[in-house]
């Protein structure tokens, strides 16, 4: 039941990796999912295979690398961005509805291994009389987090595409260029922008660009 509880939240780290990689550097070549794959291959083998301090260290850490290597690039792509189009108040707010949810949740995670017997409500260490289920709410915020983290993965790949002289540079090839309607005739970019749903859920859509 661990790895059903690990292994997602690996595969998923190192999908946004992938797309998070190829939104800043471009298309690398067939060697790099395949890197991917047997990385994966390979971590999933180790956790399968072992246990004990073992299997959480190696997880804790793998994980955390992949953690910071997507917060790394979601920091250059926000620099890199803010650089050609200026401030944007909204992915500004995400940023900050994003860290705010993973700092809780790691503080919750903290707490419920370092003092689970203090606040577990079953022992008579506990200074409560309930168990809150910490390791739980510790799912449900990361989960925000990541969320959170992915709408922003969604916005900067698509925002990207729409920089000015990035579809000119690539256009001629064909590769990797924005996506695009036909509206009188001509191919005119769509541009992410963040929205929400019942208006409280953000959420990533396309529209058409101000730019034709």
């Amino acid at each position: 039941m661990q790895l059903l509880d690990e292994l997602p939240m690996l595969y998923s780290a190192t999908i946004i990796l992938f797309i998070l990689v190829e939104a800043k550097y471009g298309a690398q070549g067939k060697w790099f999912p395949n890197l991917l794959a047997a990385w994966l291959a390979t971590t999933t083998m180790i956790f399968s295979t072992t246990s004990g301090n073992i299997q959480f260290f190696t997880f804790q850490t793998t994980y955390t690398i992949l953690q910071f290597a997507m917060i790394a690039f979601l920091r250059l792509l926000h620099v890199q961005q803010r650089s050609l189009k200026g401030p944007n108040p909204p992915i500004s707010r995400l940023i900050r509805r994003a860290l705010g949810f993973a700092l809780f949740a790691v503080s919750i995670w903290l707490i419920d291994l370092k003092a689970c017997e203090y606040v577990n409500g079953l022992t008579g260490k506990s200074v409560l009389r309930w168990n809150l289920q910490l390791h739980a709410w510790w799912h449900v915020f990361s989960a925000c987090a990541l969320y959170h983290a992915t709408m922003l993965v969604v916005y900067y790949h698509y925002d990207v595409k729409t920089n000015v002289g990035y579809k000119s540079n690539r256009s001629q090839s064909g590769k990797n260029a924005a996506p695009g309607v036909v509206v009188g005739g001509q191919e005119q970019e769509l541009q992410p922008y963040i929205d929400h749903w019942v208006g409280i859920f953000p959420v990533i859509r396309l529209r058409q660009s101000k730019q034709v």
